[in-house]
């Protein structure tokens, strides 16, 4: 259901949808789907911040960026996904998918938090994590869209067996646009398994 919602949201900006109103065709494919709750978050400022819904529902200005967030629970659990696009590749978006590479090859069963903190942080050089992310990189989700388990560089706790994670990556860069990938992974005896991934930016 969240990846269909991202990818309606995703679709809608792409043929000229401006930013709620992309948000809005998110929202309503995952109720079509039959979604308990859907929650959005959109950003008005090139992606540097992320807000709630202004109901202007203004066309897309030329050239602006998309940065997007979709949340979707049905049975009870959650589950999420960033939505980023834009109409020229930019290098804050490179570095959010090398981020989420390397976090989704540092995952599994026994490994710590702040390690895999410093293992996804890494791509992103010199630029500091996104201000939307609070100094994390991912937390555990499921019956709440935060079940703790944040994945910060202080962090004092293991990745154990059957935790599901939302993980995320990326940066801001004040004269340009943010970016942040995403997935929620499930932690397996092998590794980490993909459950949902945002579409690539």
């Amino acid at each position: 259901m969240v990846q269909s919602g991202a990818a309606a949201f995703l679709r809608a900006w792409r043929d000229g949808s401006g930013i709620e109103a992309a948000a809005l065709a998110g929202e309503c494919a995952a109720r079509a789907l039959a979604a308990q709750d859907v929650r959005t978050l959109v950003s008005f400022d090139g992606g540097r911040t992320l807000a709630p819904f202004r109901g202007a529902f203004e066309p897309r200005p030329k050239s602006a960026p998309l940065f997007g967030y979709i949340a979707v629970k049905h049975r009870g659990y959650w589950a999420e996904s960033f939505v980023n696009a834009a109409d020229q590749a930019n290098d804050m978006r490179r570095r959010a998918q090398a981020g989420l590479d390397a976090a989704l090859r540092a995952a599994g069963p026994g490994v710590s938090a702040a390690d895999l903190f410093v293992q996804a942080t890494q791509p992103l050089g010199d630029v500091s994590l996104h201000p939307v992310l609070d100094g994390s990189v991912g937390r555990r989700i499921g019956f709440s869209p935060n079940e703790g388990g944040e994945l910060r560089h202080d962090a004092r706790h293991v990745l154990n067996v059957g935790d599901v994670y939302a993980v995320h990556l990326g940066g801001s860069d004040p004269q340009t646009v943010g970016a942040v990938a995403s997935a929620m992974v499930a932690i397996t005896r092998k590794g980490c398994q993909v459950m949902v991934r945002s579409p690539e930016i």
